[in-house]
């Protein structure tokens, strides 16, 4: 990267994309798939600026602890940059651009620094995305620019990208977040966690600093939970690291993951950084966001 400052899977039908049901026309060692895309639907960086999201939401010390929309603060947390180097350029991004997210202190309650995305078609019931996405978490204590690991306990946390339901409180149902296994501070992972489940985290890899993960998800927004094919809530992952092809991680997870028919109105992405007060409270964090994409098949995220 340049210098910055920073059991059996079962398969639904109306789920699986070309690129799943011909795995001959994907070379395992290139970084681009061979597929034509269907089409992608929204970017999120392919301009120097927030403009193609819908909001943005700043909460440390100086908004006094509250919430801040659309505030000036944004284009001061959330900075878009170029990646000048192209040697950099990670496995399929298009357009070259990042987000370097800094989430600054806040004494008194949670802090973050998130972009705020509303699915481009809306989310009716039934209606299916995939996300392509990667981060990179910095570690250059020289430079002051750190994604700190707080203890294993409860009550730490931090969300790196949800989905969250229509309203504006409680646990979203499907989240990545970045954690340390229960009183070991040296092994933080990234974990994607579905909050109606008893055992929320349904996935986690080890989380290596200075380096790209990348992600795709799909996700069938629904108001109800259905093991039949077509039905309800379902959510996929692809993961790889650096310059890799994403590989699927889980099978397709049956979980209420909300709809609405009103896209100002249903649930939302959010991108960037949300953080509990303990122990993060009074940190500064750092953490790099790069080539958001909403695409109505795998093809369509996964080809530049």
């Amino acid at each position: 990267m340049q210098d910055t400052d920073f059991g059996v899977e079962h398969q639904d039908p109306g789920e699986r994309t070309a690129a799943e049901q011909t795995p001959a026309s994907w070379d395992g060692q290139a970084a681009m798939p061979r597929q034509h895309a269907q089409g992608v639907i929204w970017r999120g960086f392919d301009s120097p600026d927030l403009g193609n999201w819908d909001n943005y939401q700043v909460q440390d010390d100086e908004t006094g602890g509250n919430i801040q929309n659309r505030s000036p603060l944004a284009a001061k947390r959330m900075v878009v940059k170029p990646v000048e180097d192209l040697t950099h350029r990670h496995y399929a991004e298009l357009y070259n651009f990042y987000v370097h997210v800094t989430v600054n202190p806040c004494h008194t309650g949670v802090s973050r620094s998130e972009l705020i995305h509303r699915p481009a078609r809306g989310t009716a019931e039934g209606t299916q995305y995939y996300y392509r996405w990667s981060t990179w978490f910095p570690r250059d204590l020289n430079r002051h620019i750190d994604f700190p690991m707080g203890p294993g306990i409860g009550g730490v946390w931090q969300v790196i990208t949800q989905w969250h339901q229509a309203s504006d409180s409680g646990s979203p149902p499907l989240a990545l977040s970045a954690k340390s296994n229960k009183n070991k501070q040296d092994e933080p992972y990234i974990g994607l966690e579905l909050s109606s489940r008893s055992e929320p985290v349904v996935w986690k890899t080890p989380l290596i600093y200075n380096a790209w993960h990348n992600f795709v998800l799909f996700v069938r927004y629904s108001n109800s939970v259905s093991d039949a094919p077509g039905k309800g809530g379902k959510v996929k992952l692809w993961y790889s690291m650096d310059m890799a092809l994403p590989q699927p991680v889980t099978p397709f997870l049956s979980v209420k993951t909300t709809a609405a028919p009103d896209v100002t109105k249903g649930p939302y992405l959010k991108h960037g950084l949300y953080r509990s007060k303990d122990y993060y409270g009074p940190l500064v964090s750092h953490i790099v966001h790069c080539g958001i994409v909403e695409g109505d098949s795998l093809d369509a995220v996964l080809t530049p």
